[in-house]
């Protein structure tokens, strides 16, 4: 069950650009370990990972977020492999690279996750 919402998280909320997506998976009171916003700023819940979400959406065309590989663990969270795509809008460069998301679900949404993605290799591609 988990399995199936991360993909579709990933699915509607990144690759699809679909922001009505992230009020339906994502619990209102859930806790967001690993991401920071453009200034550094700590994505803590919800109404901060939306604007995250318009941020990366401006910075980026044609993002996408492939699930590569999901396992639902013996604790009850779902571990994933994903990969990250897109072309960085002002450089007009395409960006790759992978990151990890562990997330815990509570009537049917996404309820904590836990994210590391190499936010730092989209650095090195544009530079370069």
């Amino acid at each position: 069950m988990s399995n199936t919402l991360m993909r579709r998280w990933f699915d509607e909320v990144w690759t699809k650009n679909n922001e009505v997506a992230i009020d339906q998976m994502l619990a209102s009171d859930c806790l967001i370990h690993g991401l920071t916003d453009v200034a550094g700023n700590s994505v803590p819940a919800r109404p901060a990972f939306r604007q995250f979400h318009r941020d990366l959406q401006q910075l980026f065309s044609a993002l996408s977020i492939t699930v590569e590989s999901a396992t639902d663990n013996p604790d009850g969270t779902t571990t994933s492999r994903c990969k990250v795509v897109g072309t960085h809008k002002e450089s007009g460069k395409p960006v790759s690279f992978y990151g990890t998301a562990k997330i815990r679900v509570k009537d049917n949404q996404i309820c904590e996750a836990w994210n590391e993605f190499d936010l730092g290799e989209i650095e090195k591609q544009i530079v370069s």
